[in-house]
């Protein structure tokens, strides 16, 4: 299975389980050539989060996590697009604490540090940690 299987397959999952679905990572799985439909509900939820634990996984990962800080700092901080991000971190603290499966240190920490992201106050707070991180970048 690949990252892009893998990841498709929790994303699916969990946009069911939370109710919630991310525009931004649907476009990214539009990328990868995957489109709208189902996963079967027998599948085994812990192969695919450890399916994401390959380095091609945690790539993929990253690359996600960058695109949100990206399409963040491109909007000001738009809420809409920093309330997706709730998807991205619900999937990592499955995938970290109920599989016990790390990703990345910065992925880890993203996920431990903003286990909050329903509360607008816990968003704004990782809007202004990426746009000092970048304005140090230039």
């Amino acid at each position: 299975m690949t990252a892009v299987e893998a990841f498709t397959g929790v994303y699916r999952l969990l946009a069911a389980e939370i109710a919630c679905r991310s525009e931004l990572m649907e476009g990214f799985l539009s990328e990868h050539g995957v489109h709208a439909g189902s996963v079967d509900p027998v599948v085994d939820q812990r192969y695919l989060y450890e399916a994401l634990s390959s380095r091609e996984g945690s790539d993929l990962l990253a690359d996600l996590y960058r695109r949100f800080a990206d399409a963040a700092l491109a909007t000001e901080g738009d809420d809409e697009v920093l309330s997706q991000l709730e998807v991205l971190q619900h999937l990592l603290a499955k995938k970290l604490w109920k599989y016990e499966s790390p990703t990345s240190a910065l992925l880890d920490a993203f996920t431990q540090d903003y286990d909050r992201l329903d509360q607008p106050s816990e968003r704004r707070r990782w809007f202004l940690e990426i746009s000092d991180a970048a304005a140090g970048e230039a």
